[in-house]
């Protein structure tokens, strides 16, 4: 605005430029007092929003109080957890509370420390003489300290926010949607700073060469946002007592039985239930693994013994959650079987392994004990075998079964005990066929590698094994005498091989003395004569 000095300056155009000074300094000094006045109208739109959110938030830990007073067993985990979040949404707030403070004891100095004096005063309500202070925030924030050791307020608050943030994910159970929005709601990576024309750390980046009421508006940002998280928070643990509940549309009474056959002298157990379920949503169904059809299991029965499987009910919730109810369980496959017993036949015998069934339906033969007084019982597969001992005339059986961990007597029988018959003497034929005097003549030929054995024979059920220990062979001279040749052991001798390789056709044989031993020992079997072809 000076003149030429071939061009003074007039007063007047001195007194003009001067007013073009003063004018544009003004300018400036509202254009600040403008933008200052915007933080200060956030920083109480702030407040108001964070008194809103915490009035919520005491609504919604009363209602978790009164919810866990109804069903503890169903709320206690989800209210103990909403104290747990209470208590450090607080603790966070406290910390950022406190810095605000710090910043703005720092720039307005003896006229907040004043304010402060005052009874009733509310810091939140507090308007900063000094609010274009740029020395404040970051002279309290210990900016250069941060800058060469990373330590400091700054540095304290930046690592408070970044374990909160944590803190919030893990309570979200590290939800990875939720987890996103917490990262951005409470990050504290390297941002663009006017001042210093490149990225520097958040600390830098918040309060250097900040005004202070720009850096108290930012902490009451980080304030509102705390008391957002929270209230999500504690609306998430209620919103997961429901977690399991199903929305249902039709309820029923049903009675599940243990079974539908009961045995004389047990019970019979039954629970009564109410059956809730949504007709218009079907859980899905699993048994070992495959997926069924609908809610029915049907299963071939195969093999003999009891059967286990396990399974899961799948059903999702109001949240679109999956959940799974898992369940086992098992059942006895038992022979088809009939108790069909001729009353006058119930006959044991001595010294012999009695082959015995005993079943009782509905209940597997696992479960079964057997006993009498005079007889052993031992199992072998699915039958039992009885063996008789001493001299009793008769036993009484008696069986007991295993039922839900009570043993159960099934019933008893008595059998009359007899002594095994004597066997029938046979000639056993090379081939295994078994010859004796009804079926006619016997060739010579027959004889080689023949043996005699004691029997019983097709007509008879006994499964008895007997040895010959030793048997005479009589042949008729044709005089009226009689030739007697030993042999000892079942086979016949040479030399009565050798005597009937001699003999004629019609001559006739006779075996005696046969005498035998093994589950029975005896003598003299009879064994009607022979004809040889």
């Amino acid at each position: 605005m000076s003149g030429a000095k071939n061009c003074p300056e007039t007063p007047r155009q001195k007194m003009i430029g001067m007013m073009y000074l003063v004018l544009t300094a003004m300018l400036a000094l509202n254009v600040a007092a403008e933008i200052l006045n915007g933080y200060k109208m956030v920083n109480s739109s702030l407040v108001d929003s964070i008194t809103t959110t915490e009035s919520r938030v005491k609504g919604l830990i009363t209602t978790m109080e009164y919810m866990n007073e109804q069903n503890p067993v169903k709320t206690k985990e989800w209210l103990d957890k909403t104290y747990l979040v209470r208590d450090e949404c607080d603790k966070m707030y406290g910390i950022l509370q406190e810095f605000k403070e710090g910043i703005i004891s720092a720039a307005d100095g003896g006229d907040f420390e004043k304010a402060k004096s005052q009874p009733g005063f509310d810091v939140s309500r507090y308007s900063m003489s000094k609010p274009d202070n740029l020395d404040g925030a970051s002279n309290y924030a210990e900016v250069n300290q941060y800058e060469t050791s990373k330590t400091g307020r700054g540095a304290d608050l930046q690592n408070a926010i970044i374990n909160f943030r944590k803190f919030v994910e893990k309570m979200f159970d590290n939800d990875t949607a939720r987890t996103r929005v917490y990262e951005i709601t409470f990050k504290t990576d390297k941002i663009y700073s006017d001042h210093a024309k490149d990225s520097v750390d958040w600390v830098q980046g918040t309060f250097e060469s900040m005004p202070a009421i720009a850096a108290v508006t930012m902490i009451s940002k980080y304030q509102s946002d705390v008391r957002f998280a929270e209230e999500a928070m504690i609306q998430y643990f209620r919103s997961r007592t429901d977690a399991g509940d199903m929305r249902v549309n039709k309820i029923t009474a049903v009675v599940i039985p243990d079974s539908k056959v009961v045995m004389q002298g047990g019970k019979y157990h039954a629970e009564l239930a109410l059956m809730a379920v949504d007709t218009t949503k079907q859980p899905d169904y699993y048994v070992n693994g495959q997926k069924l059809e609908n809610c029915m299991i049907d299963r071939s029965a195969g093999a003999v013994g009891d059967v286990k499987y396990s399974g899961e009910i799948v059903v999702t919730n109001a949240e679109g959650e999956r959940i799974s109810y898992p369940f086992e369980s098992e059942y006895s496959v038992t022979p088809p079987n009939a108790t069909i017993a001729n009353e006058e036949m119930n006959v044991v015998y001595r010294g012999y392994n009695n082959i015995m069934q005993i079943a009782v339906p509905g209940v597997s033969s696992s479960k079964l004990s057997v006993s009498a007084s005079g007889a052993s019982f031992t199992r072998n597969g699915d039958n039992w075998i009885c063996k008789v001992e001493g001299g009793a005339a008769e036993i009484n059986i008696s069986v007991t079964a295993n039922v839900d961990g009570k043993n159960v007597s099934m019933g008893s029988k008595s059998f009359r005990v007899r002594s095994l018959p004597n066997p029938t003497a046979f000639i056993k034929l090379s081939n295994g066929d078994l010859f004796s005097a009804d079926k006619g003549g016997i060739k010579k030929s027959q004889f080689e590698g023949a043996s005699v054995v004691a029997e019983y024979g097709e007509s008879e059920n006994l499964k008895a094994n007997f040895v010959v220990k030793s048997f005479q062979m009589s042949i008729s001279d044709g005089r009226g005498g009689t030739r007697k040749i030993a042999s000892e052991g079942n086979k016949f001798s040479s030399s009565q091989l050798q005597t009937i390789k001699n003999m004629k056709s019609g001559t006739v044989i006779s075996l005696s003395n046969i005498e035998f031993g093994g589950a029975k020992s005896g003598k003299n079997l009879p064994f009607a004569p022979v004809t040889l072809k």
